[in-house]
């Protein structure tokens, strides 16, 4: 049993938005050479969009495109209203900076990931910032307590 002696917070969950590099083409010959890389790619997406049993940790929500942005920011955050994202971003406290950031990452190759993580679920919260340290493929752009 773990027992945290610490400040006691109410979020219940840690948001992330993450930018990362799809996983690159590997030809059959390498995969034979290196089996292992099938496994890493299929732990690298149960880490990202897998749904835990945990209450609060969610399916990440993946943007590959401008587009997929903007129709996640209305649909998620427009409530069934006609609104722009510039409204979104006035309203939800947004920054335009951190939306053009994302859309920069995006037109640059990278996809984006949407995901809540419940705070009793230390393991992938872990594995998210392990996988960040030092990755220019693997960006955590965002991370805050709901």
């Amino acid at each position: 049993m773990k027992i945290t002696i610490n400040f006691i917070t109410n979020s219940s969950s840690t948001n992330y938005v993450i930018a990362y590099k799809s996983q690159p083409s590997v030809d059959n010959e390498t995969i034979k050479k290196y089996p292992f890389l099938t496994n890493y790619y299929n732990l690298l997406k149960h880490v990202l969009i897998t749904e835990e049993s945990w209450h609060n940790t969610t399916e990440g929500e993946i943007i590959s495109s401008v587009d997929d942005l903007n129709g996640y920011f209305l649909s998620y955050y427009g409530c069934g209203e006609e609104k722009s994202i510039k409204e979104i971003i006035d309203q939800y406290g947004y920054s335009q900076d951190e939306y053009d950031n994302y859309k920069k990452c995006l037109e640059d190759g990278f996809n984006l990931l949407f995901k809540s993580i419940d705070n009793i679920d230390e393991i992938n919260g872990e594995i998210l910032d392990s996988l960040a340290k030092d990755n220019k493929d693997f960006i955590i752009l965002n991370k805050y307590e709901s």
